[in-house]
């Protein structure tokens, strides 16, 4: 993966979709870059384009009347260009065609000029280029580089019948207004600190732009100096303003480049991340959750591990080629050897500014401006940061294993030891609840002998113990939903970054569900509960979905022996709308608490979090499977769980006599259907009466619920 690899974006096969991603953003590029344009094109009208002997000499009309051309179509090519990111989706396109004619106009503009009256006039002896000259090839170079990227965008992003909805293409529309607006309010305090520094300390306007440009960088070579008290005065205003700036500029530019690296790195890592886990799947036959995650920690270490030297070496890659072209620019423009070229690129990449060695002619002036506004963030921002969080990430990595070679913090695979499996979980539940209601006869025996009317009593039990469980595993369904969002929603919320748009809509839609619950419970207090209200302020969050066999506390079994009543349908709304209630109120005391505020879920919380989350979700497939009342492969299947080899033979066993028990249901039926006389049905109807007439009472209801799944 290109992600992994620094050499996989090189990859023919992925150059059609980097193309497409450069016409995308390349009118954002080319918003950042157009303004500096109108920088070089002020010097190259008001700056002399000769000199002979050292002396400035006046310019051609003819040049003078080009140069105001240039700079007249770059100012309105920038206004377009900055109409295209905030006029409304049915014009944008007209605005930047528009603003692609004026860049061609203006490039072929300067062009003709730089090539007419500057390679083609005065190349006798004595004559040498000025300040104007370079500034107008570095106008040019610009506004070819931003014609060239809006005439891309142009060929392949502006359909008309397309348009632009994806979400590259809508951030692009968003942020690139305020990218241009960002940077014309930079360069505009450039432009007039040069002026008024030029005009005070005596210096030409492009002399004000590289000491604003040096200043503004924090370079500071110290070859200009303000030595007046005036310029000494404004100073301190301009290098604030400046430098603030050129500080939100540069973090919308790495941000924004930064979180595009960040998607391709994940979509990267996903796809490697699941070709691995095919290869490990052939090798594991038998699913483990322990191996499972010894796997998933050692996999993750090792893409951290690519993704860092990945990142290091694209950093160094990009270091080096930056570094090498600054050198041999300088070298030619001011004639210093190759190694004093390279001293004085990284002195100033690194914003160390000696002054030692510093531009001092008119080409070297003119790129070093555009060159230090690039290469200074690029370094700083990309460079530096990498290896920063290369070192920063060691340091860590070593820090934590010296707390685990002292038992203070266990750093290593080994936190999984205490983990359970997700059918471990299954098993306890089953087992809890078979436990909890066991009697003395089981529905599923039956014999071959004659029924008489003592067994059809218990029959007709038993098909009432039969209604109570499926209405008390709708119960504990219920209850098994809500401690899964409770948990969810906890980890969420504690998880995402505190006041983002995701955590307030989940902070937002609990307060909506706890008035609700208010409202409701005031409409129909009903009556007051003591025990059911005690109860539930008992249910500590901690352990609401806590499956312990050793606890009699959270055992059911020890409780619903001492019950003799059971919750009819719809018996316990009320009782279900105080305790949401009443969960949803403490949760909201405990939001409220500065150290829950604070400190709200450590490593340790967050892994007791997920346990609870896990055992409710376990409990909601098993009490789900149990009320469907799944057997065997459907059973496993639905509580997502493989089948154990002693289940397996089971299963078989019961598959093969599944015809003989068939038979012999059908002919005890048939019997039971024919002694069943005129009293016995009277008898039937009046115990359905009975229980359709309401028996339970709210204390009643609450016990049943509490027995189901307690709540501790």
């Amino acid at each position: 993966m290109s992600s992994l690899n620094p050499l996989g974006y090189f990859r023919l096969e992925d150059w059609p979709n980097h193309i497409h991603d450069l016409a995308t953003i390349s009118p954002l590029i080319g918003g950042v870059l157009a303004p500096l344009s109108v920088l070089y094109d002020i010097p190259a009208l008001s700056e002399k384009w000769y000199t002979l002997d050292g002396v400035p000499q006046a310019d051609f009309k003819a040049s003078l009347i080009l140069s105001s051309l240039s700079l007249s179509l770059t100012i309105l090519a920038n206004a377009l260009l900055v109409y295209r990111f905030s006029s409304v989706a049915t014009r944008w396109r007209v605005s930047m065609r528009l603003s692609v004619v004026l860049w061609a106009m203006k490039v072929g503009v300067s062009l003709a000029n730089v090539i007419m009256f500057g390679a083609l006039k005065r190349n006798s002896q004595g004559w040498h280029y000025g300040e104007g000259f370079w500034c107008a090839v570095m106008s040019t170079i610009i506004g070819g580089i931003v014609f060239v990227l809006l005439l891309l965008h142009w060929a392949i992003e502006m359909d008309e019948s397309r348009v632009p909805k994806t979400t590259l293409q809508q951030t692009v529309r968003v942020t690139g207004r305020h990218f241009m607006l960002q940077t014309t309010l930079y360069v505009a305090t450039v432009a007039i600190m040069a002026l008024a520094f030029s005009q005070i300390e005596e210096w030409s306007y492009l002399q004000g732009v590289y000491y604003s440009t040096v200043t503004l960088l924090t370079v500071g070579f110290g070859d200009f100096e303000p030595t007046k008290t005036s310029t000494r005065i404004i100073l301190f205003p301009f290098a604030l303003i400046g430098i603030a700036q050129l500080g939100s500029i540069l973090g919308m530019i790495v941000s924004f480049f930064t979180s595009r690296a960040a998607r391709r790195k994940a979509k990267s890592r996903a796809l490697w991340e699941r070709q691995r886990q095919i290869e490990e799947d052939e090798i594991q036959k038998s699913p483990d959750l322990l191996e499972e995650i010894d796997f998933l920690v050692k996999l993750n270490q090792r893409q951290d591990l690519d993704d860092q030297f990945s990142e290091l070496g694209l950093s160094i890659v990009g270091f080096l080629v930056f570094w090498m072209i600054g050198a041999c620019i300088f070298k030619a423009t001011e004639g210093w050897s190759f190694p004093t070229a390279m001293y004085f690129c990284y002195v100033f990449f690194l914003s160390i500014g000696y002054g030692d060695y510093s531009p001092s002619s008119s080409a070297g002036r003119v790129v070093f401006i555009i060159y230090a506004l690039i290469a200074v963030p690029v370094m700083a921002s990309f460079a530096v940061t990498a290896i920063q969080g290369t070192v920063t990430r060691f340091s860590e990595w070593r820090l934590e294993q010296r707390k685990a070679s002292v038992g203070i913090e266990n750093a290593g695979p080994e936190d999984s030891s205490d983990v359970v499996s997700h059918s471990e979980y299954v098993e306890r539940y089953h087992q809890r609840w078979t436990s909890s209601r066991q009697s003395p006869s089981d529905p599923e025996q039956a014999t071959s002998e004659e029924l008489n009317e003592e067994e059809q009593q218990q029959r007709r039990k038993r098909d009432v113990d039969v209604r109570e469980e499926e209405e008390a595993l709708t119960v504990a369904l219920i209850e098994h939903a809500l401690a899964l969002e409770r948990h969810a929603r906890r980890l969420l919320e504690t998880h995402l970054p505190n006041g983002s748009k995701a955590q307030i809509v989940l902070k937002a839609d609990r307060n909506i569900q706890l008035r609700h619950l208010q409202l409701m419970h005031s409409k129909n207090p009903g009556q007051p509960d003591e025990e059911a209200t005690g109860s539930a302020d008992d249910h500590d969050h901690e352990s609401e979905t806590a499956i312990d066999d050793d606890d009699p506390e959270h055992n059911p079994s020890e409780k619903r022996r001492s019950q003799q009543h059971r919750p009819r349908q719809g018996k316990s709304s009320d009782f279900m709308v105080r305790f949401q209630l009443q969960q949803l109120e403490r949760d909201d005391d405990a939001g409220d608490d500065p150290d829950w505020i604070s400190h709200p879920l450590d490593d340790a919380g967050t892994m007791q979090e997920i346990r609870r989350y896990r055992e409710a979700f376990a409990a909601f497939l098993a009490a789900g499977s149990r009320l469907r009342r799944l057997e065997g492969a459907e059973k496993y299947k639905a509580e997502r769980r493989l089948m154990r080899a002693d289940d397996e033979v089971e299963v078989g066993v019961r598959d093969r006599c599944s015809g003989t028990s068939n038979d012999v249901r059908g002919q005890q039926e048939i019997k039971s259907e024919a002694q069943l006389g005129k009293e016995e049905v009277d008898q039937e109807m009046a115990e359905r009466q009975a229980d359709e007439e309401p028996q339970t009472t709210p204390e009643e209801a609450h016990h049943s619920v509490s027995l189901i799944f307690p709540l501790p």
